[in-house]
């Protein structure tokens, strides 16, 4: 057992793949407020996206961008119209590929936004997450090294194998501590909330 699996371990911390969005504009979808102990990450896989809290100003995500509420606070999620056009979304489907629910409002038409939606469970009071803002925001393209981890996921998210979901609540353990627990960045003041190289944390 290494260092991280023993922070892991006194966390309590495991994660869970809730859902892969498949979605077409325009669109709103709120998330209540998680129960206690469930922490809420959003990974975008492809096109962009808008993340809003009560009270707080909106967050662009944009592809390969990872956003999580270590507090799991409510928000909603909202993708806008494409200039000029009038088409609407198809209603919400669902389905299992093997490894997670597929949601798609897209019917005949090509995904707007490829999200990842899914989960980390904690102990109360667990360290590695009091130690963390109410919102932790990282770029693929400022953290290079997101880029592995991020295609892992995409991987994982659309190959039935088995033992896949298994084998990604493991990952998923992991890389919460490296989405949240910077240990060689710099930190520096930016619009109002702290950011290091990559990181935005509010």
């Amino acid at each position: 057992m290494d260092a991280l699996d023993r922070l892991i371990q006194l966390a309590g911390l495991s994660g869970a793949l809730d859902l892969r969005c498949l979605l077409s504009s325009p669109l709103e979808l709120d998330h209540p407020r998680a129960p206690a102990g469930e922490a809420i990450y959003h990974v975008v896989l492809d096109g962009a996206c808008i993340v809003t809290r009560k009270g707080q100003p909106p967050l662009e995500l944009k592809s390969g961008d990872i956003f999580v509420l270590p507090r799991g606070d409510a928000h909603v999620v909202s993708i806008s119209a494409a200039n000029g056009s009038n088409a609407k979304p198809a209603p919400m489907q669902s389905q299992h590929n093997g490894t997670v629910v597929v949601r798609s409002n897209c019917g005949e038409r090509a995904a707007g936004l490829d999200l990842l939606c899914g989960r980390f469970l904690y102990a109360p009071r667990a360290l590695l997450i009091d130690v963390l803002p109410d919102v932790v925001s990282l770029s693929e393209s400022s953290a290079v090294y997101l880029q592995p981890l991020i295609g892992a996921m995409r991987r994982e998210a659309e190959e039935a194998q088995i033992g896949a979901s298994r084998l990604y609540r493991r990952r998923c353990s992991r890389w919460s501590c490296a989405c949240g627990w910077p240990v060689s960045h710099r930190w520096r003041a930016c619009s109002g909330c702290w950011r290091i190289d990559g990181w935005v944390r509010r």
